[in-house]
């Protein structure tokens, strides 16, 4: 119950991405809900999500036309 609340929680903190946006939490959050419940520590899905968002703005700034790239 506490994986599908907070990764709902993570996506529809998405809302203003679109759909696109949405869809991509979604399955992003239910990851990182299983790298913390691997790892048993909130750090390691965190530089995870840090290092998600680094290649996601990257990717923006040399494909600016990319959805969900910046």
């Amino acid at each position: 119950a506490g994986i599908a609340a907070s990764t709902a929680v993570f996506a529809l903190g998405h809302l203003y991405e679109g759909i696109l946006g949405v869809t991509l939490a979604l399955v992003m959050g239910l990851y990182f809900s299983f790298v913390y419940l691997r790892s048993r520590s909130l750090h390691v899905p965190a530089v995870a999500h840090g290092l998600f968002n680094t290649a996601l703005l990257a990717l923006g700034l040399f494909m600016p036309g990319l959805p969900g790239a910046g």
